[in-house]
């Protein structure tokens, strides 16, 4: 797979791994769309794009509202036609766990999460059919695997939408293959962001803090992730992992019996 011409769509785009893929796939030829909720960061990064000679474009969407996908859909169609690939990686994310779980906070991550991803692709699936090929990336992430007993215990929604994006990516996949259509599962490594500090949520403040260090302890920046991430889909797989050993990690879970309280990394 090559990006050179291509029209690719990044959601979540402002920030972090989103926007680093976004300038990555410019550098590699690409005619990239960025969105994204937050206009102002990535109207930043595509005046950087577009000094470098580079065919960007941003669009602020919120991907969780259907006539907001919709028209946004409508605008890249009709102005750069459809895309190809579509890469998920928008997220929402705040902490708690499941005995202090908030019915209507998980919907509204899972809205934008799981639910998000889906409205994008369902946005742009008939243009993308019509053509007869096309390539959907669905961000997913070890902790909707098998998720650290700390994670499970302060993350809890977000786990239940990362582990629904990986069904999602695998549902896409069989049902598209006889129509053209590719499917990778991306599963980027740790990267702190500034958007780690804004957490907000029912966990301890103990929790927000250590969360935040063992980031910074841990991180693979955004542009290291969105580099491995993109040469995965480059070779067409559909597993693209950027966490190192994270295949030996799942060896171990299945040696154990997928014992969810059994950490697979140490920290």
């Amino acid at each position: 797979m090559e990006f050179k011409s291509k029209i690719i769509v990044v959601t979540g785009a402002a920030r972090g791994i989103g926007r680093a893929a976004a300038i990555e796939y410019a550098r590699q030829g690409a005619r990239v769309v960025l969105a994204d909720i937050n206009m102002a960061e990535q109207q930043a990064t595509v005046s950087q794009l577009r000094a470098s000679g580079y065919d960007a474009h941003a669009y602020k969407v919120d991907i969780s509202l259907d006539e907001e996908v919709h028209r946004f859909a409508a605008w890249v169609i009709k102005n750069l036609g459809a895309p190809d690939p579509i890469h998920n990686n928008a997220v929402m994310l705040r902490s708690g766990g499941i005995l202090d779980i908030d019915i209507d906070d998980a919907q509204e991550q899972m809205n934008v999460n799981v639910f998000g991803y889906l409205r994008v692709v369902r946005a742009f699936l008939p243009a993308m059919l019509e053509r007869g090929d096309g390539h959907i990336a669905v961000t997913a992430s070890p902790n909707g695997i098998n998720p650290q007993p700390l994670v499970s215990a302060n993350l809890a929604a977000y786990c239940l939408c990362k582990a629904a994006d990986v069904s999602l990516a695998q549902c896409l996949a069989v049902s598209l293959k006889p129509r053209g259509l590719s499917v990778s599962l991306l599963l980027p490594d740790i990267s702190y962001t500034e958007s780690v500090k804004e957490l907000s949520g029912k966990a301890t403040a103990e929790f927000h803090q250590g969360l935040a260090q063992v980031m910074i302890a841990h991180s693979t920046s955004p542009e290291t992730n969105a580099k491995i991430l993109i040469e995965g889909l480059k070779e067409g797989k559909f597993f693209v992992n950027a966490h190192p050993g994270y295949e030996d990690a799942l060896k171990d879970w299945v040696s154990n019996d997928l014992n969810p309280l059994v950490d697979w990394v140490e920290i």
